[in-house]
């Protein structure tokens, strides 16, 4: 089996999770995203969308909480992408608080956007690693 070193020292504990944590991750990358092409649409063409982008943040939150759970059950607590998805779970929670305090307060307007750059970092960092681990590396038994 050919896979890169950060791919096989990860542990697979349930196998059988693999393809849906690797559907869950590229699926909250591919949405973060969206979240910017929607935002950036609707800041320049359409300010509606901005409410739009609202209510997808929102299911970005229950993705990411998703995320989550399935890198813990799959990986491992302690294992890297338990981490960076604990990580994200709460920069998106993060920036969901910001994104609504933005309409009273700059400075949270002035962080959701780094902000949402460094989760989206993230996101593809994770999910390049995730998509590259095989079903069995590194699996125990």
């Amino acid at each position: 089996m050919t896979e890169t070193r950060g791919a096989a020292a990860l542990r697979v504990d349930r196998p059988r999770l693999l393809t849906a944590t690797k559907a869950v991750t590229v699926l909250y990358a591919a949405l973060v995203l969206l979240q910017a092409i929607i935002a950036g649409r609707g800041w320049f063409k359409d300010f509606d969308l901005i409410e739009t982008h609202g209510q997808i943040g929102e299911g970005v939150f229950l993705v990411a909480v998703v995320q989550a759970v399935l890198a813990f059950l799959v990986f491992g607590a302690r294992s890297w992408p338990a981490l960076a998805s604990a990580v994200l779970l709460v920069l998106t929670g993060v920036q969901l608080v910001l994104g609504y305090a933005s309409t009273d307060s700059s400075t949270a307007a002035s962080l959701h956007i780094p902000n949402g750059v460094l989760i989206f970092g993230l996101a593809t960092v994770l999910t390049m690693s995730v998509v590259r681990v095989g079903p069995h590396a590194g699996a125990a038994g």
